[in-house]
């Protein structure tokens, strides 16, 4: 016999229907970690059901909660500064 050891293939991340995200597939969608979406659960920002041992997200919830985020806001571009008309000495 051959001391080779078997590779268990895993199954790709997937979505788990239209309506819930597993874990994985919501923080790769929002690009956020683990931990973060566990605090956006606590804090309430986000729902989640389980199902069995799997923890899904309410995908509703996660983009209701990140539509209302507050819009970014920027300072606008300044113009280029004009060279000076110093004479060099």
């Amino acid at each position: 016999m051959s001391s080779a050891k078997t590779r268990v293939h895993k199954p790709p991340v997937v979505v788990a229907d239209a309506t819930h995200d597993r874990i994985s597939a919501h923080c790769k969608r929002r690009g956020i970690s683990r931990a973060q979406t566990y605090l956006d659960l606590a804090d309430g920002k986000s729902e989640a059901v389980k199902d069995g041992k799997k923890t899904l997200i309410v995908v509703a919830s996660a983009d209701r909660y990140h539509a209302n985020l507050p819009k970014a806001e920027f300072e606008p571009r300044r113009a280029p500064a004009a060279e000076s008309t110093v004479p060099a000495t």
